[in-house]
């Protein structure tokens, strides 16, 4: 038995008003059938593209997937990606299809990428499975609609899709479709490298990547020749999303800097993730005075990053890394400092003592160490007076 909510039924209802034929489709249905909440709600309709503009001329979002005869519309609180039945051919760049509507959804299915996502629901018909993904649910696995090699061959990034949606739902790839995966890989070449940078961030994140990462680690080596530097590593208290890419994606040959530019990453995580590889090395200990060494040179996400980086290759036991974790809290609690900005005393305190300006940088640098140590030192009163003992000297 599958349900939808009042939202998605409200919605439906708009176009059998409008004597139009309309399913939710796609993973919506497959999330539903397994149990995973869902945030993105597919409907495909008989309406054509005009037709949809038409019944909802106030509500539309985005035109952006128009030319594919899609509409994204808002409705009662909920974004609706509403796509007319078509047919796509005469594939370009491995990507784009040229698209025509045809007039069943027995047509349209067939342009779908994996049987799991090719299922049709709404109140009038039921579930309508036309190529067997009721089946392919039920045995928890990936599988293309049709000729795998043809479909990768017509949009690569479905070959990132099937690695997404197997983590996703901690799903198997069925084997005529993973074969087909790997003799395609350097179609992903030709996708975005924001494309690629999404798929393989969700991937990460799915709950059952640990069943697939041999795949997407064999995907990225056929397609770019990448050798990798870990291979012993658990993402069992790892949540930071470039600590798992560093764990998977450094390499053993190649330069970081050389992967991070298959990737779409900002400035701030390339800056983070070299940082955590110069820091790899650098095993925090449970002590405030290394932790709060460590916080003057990076920040604190980037510290907690490294921390998980370090428990993923056990070389942090759980112990160890819950009391560094308490040890940080303390150190936020307590204000201790770590940082310049963090001084009760700062430099127009040790211009107005005449203090000259070459030294005044290296003063609050040994201030700074101090308070790391004693962190009861860091008050004002008392830095003045080491201020007035530096300048005597």
């Amino acid at each position: 038995m599958i349900t939808f909510n009042q939202t998605i039924l409200d919605f439906l209802s708009q176009f059998q008003a409008h004597n139009h034929e309309a399913f939710v489709v796609g993973g919506s249905v497959r999330d539903a059938l397994i149990g995973r909440s869902t945030h993105d709600v597919d409907i495909t309709t008989s309406a054509s593209i005009d037709e949809i503009k038409a019944m909802f001329k106030d509500n539309i979002v985005s035109l952006e997937g128009v030319e594919y005869q899609s509409l994204a519309i808002s409705f009662q609180d909920t974004v609706f990606q509403v796509t007319s039945y078509r047919h796509d051919s005469e594939y370009e760049f491995h990507r784009f299809p040229k698209t025509r509507q045809v007039i069943s959804y027995q047509d349209d299915v067939w342009r779908r990428d994996f049987t799991v996502n090719g299922l049709y629901w709404n109140p009038q018909k039921g579930l309508i499975d036309l190529v067997n993904g009721l089946s392919d649910i039920n045995h928890r696995r990936i599988k293309t609609i049709g000729d795998p090699h043809l479909r990768f061959e017509e949009d690569a990034l479905r070959i990132l899709r099937a690695l997404r949606f197997a983590s996703e739902c901690d799903f198997m790839i069925e084997e005529n479709t993973l074969e087909a995966i790997i003799h395609h890989a350097p179609l992903i070449q030709s996708l975005s490298r924001e494309r690629i940078t999404q798929e393989v961030i969700k991937t990460l994140n799915g709950s059952g990547f640990k069943n697939i990462q041999v795949h997407l680690k064999q995907l990225f080596k056929e397609a770019y020749s990448l050798e990798y530097f870990y291979h012993n590593y658990s993402f069992e208290e790892v949540f930071h999303p470039l600590v798992k890419w560093l764990l998977v994606f450094k390499p053993k040959y190649q330069s970081l800097s050389e992967v991070m530019n298959i990737f779409a990453f900002t400035r701030k995580e390339k800056d983070l993730l070299i940082m955590l590889d110069e820091h790899a090395f650098v095993i925090p200990q449970a002590d405030k005075v290394h932790i709060k060494g460590l916080l003057r040179r990076i920040s604190m996400d980037a510290f907690g990053a490294l921390c998980q980086l370090h428990r993923a290759l056990n070389q942090l036991d759980a112990s160890t890394f819950e009391e560094i974790m308490k040890l940080v809290s303390d150190i936020h609690l307590n204000q201790e400092a770590y940082t310049l900005a963090q001084l009760k005393i700062k430099g127009d305190e040790c211009v107005r003592k005449k203090m000259p300006y070459v030294e005044i940088s290296q003063f609050l640098n040994a201030c700074l160490e101090e308070v790391i140590e004693h962190p009861e030192h860091n008050n004002f009163e008392y830095l003045t007076s080491l201020c007035d003992e530096w300048i005597k000297k």
